[in-house]
């Protein structure tokens, strides 16, 4: 009796953790794109052009 009530506790968990959305894994070791502290708007450093003397 009790392992047939852990059987379905055990079911109803297994499906309801089916419900899940998928998501895009992104390592907190990588570097994300986009702007950053040193980066432009467009996520890339880069010196300006020199002016001309």
């Amino acid at each position: 009796m009790v392992f047939k009530r852990l059987g379905w506790a055990f079911a109803v968990l297994l499906l309801a953790g089916c419900g899940a959305q998928p998501f895009d894994y992104q390592s907190d070791r990588e570097i994300p794109a986009g702007p950053g502290l040193v980066s432009g708007q467009d996520g890339v450093f880069g010196q300006p052009p020199r002016r001309a003397e």
